[in-house]
């Protein structure tokens, strides 16, 4: 399925924006335990940046906020053969 990205709400491009920030520098190192990165919380009013951390069995990237409550999973990252 092809979506156009443009055609998005903003909060939608946004935090798809704000996810592919995660991806990017979290697999730049691949840290197995939480580690600060530069990302600011997308969270109206917090002034918290994210940690995150790459989970190898789960091919999974875990993100939080490391003032507020805010944070995920990203699955599926690596391309499988």
């Amino acid at each position: 399925m092809n979506i156009d990205f443009k055609k998005l709400p903003k909060p939608a491009r946004e935090f798809t924006c704000f996810l592919n920030l995660i991806i990017e520098e979290t697999l730049t190192t691949f840290p197995i335990n939480f580690a600060l990165t530069y990302i600011r919380c997308h969270k109206k009013g917090c002034h918290g940046n994210i940690s995150s951390k790459f989970d190898p069995d789960e091919d999974a990237i875990h993100w939080r906020c490391n003032v507020c409550p805010t944070g995920g999973i990203i699955t599926n990252i690596l391309e499988k053969p």
